[in-house]
């Protein structure tokens, strides 16, 4: 005999709304963390694209919409609306949530990768990916550096480098001449 598993109307409508429990907790009112990152991952799966799709296509449009009209009202300055001198950006608990997912999923290709060797890794860009950790991880801007400022800073370490490799050099040439410690490069 087939035993057909039935689905209550209620079950259908809690998986429409997000409103069902993905690991029922009839055991204990608590949950590990472990159980509270499932929960969260399948969430933020479930309900993303319809999440970027009302953001793209509903609540940019009335952002615009509401800059334009306190413009007109005289409460805000004007400025130019066309997306070229500001971005409007949308720092919603679902695009966290997918971007840390990204940020995991990186990282753990980034492993995988590291075991494999350093001709593997010679394919990624690690400036790159550092840089995207921490603006897809919403790391506070007041505390990141400009790029220009991180060019900088790893050419004075390189510089930092090449000259203390020089310092050896010169000491296993003449070990009996002592070789003046050289002042690192002034970081601005």
């Amino acid at each position: 005999m087939l035993k057909i598993n039935t689905v209550t109307m209620e079950e259908k409508i809690r998986k429409i709304l997000f409103n069902d429990a993905i690991i029922p907790p009839t055991q204990t009112q608590q949950m590990t963390a472990q159980e509270v990152m499932v929960r969260q991952q399948e969430f933020f799966r479930r309900i993303g694209p319809y999440a970027i799709r009302l953001e793209n296509e509903f609540l940019r449009q009335t952002i615009t919409n509401l800059i334009k009209r306190l413009q007109l009202r005289g409460e805000l300055p004007e400025f130019i609306t066309d997306g070229t001198q500001f971005e409007i950006v949308v720092n919603s608990a679902v695009k966290k949530g997918i971007s840390m997912s990204e940020i995991q999923r990186d990282m753990q290709l980034l492993s995988v990768l590291a075991q494999m060797g350093p001709e593997a890794l010679a394919h990624i860009d690690i400036q790159k990916l550092a840089r995207k950790i921490t603006r897809d991880g919403d790391m506070s801007p007041e505390v990141l550096l400009d790029e220009d400022e991180v060019a900088q800073k790893l050419e004075a370490q390189q510089q930092q480098q090449f000259l203390q490799q020089a310092q050896q050099a010169i000491a296993e040439q003449d070990p009996t001449q002592t070789v003046p410690p050289m002042a690192p490069p002034a970081v601005e």
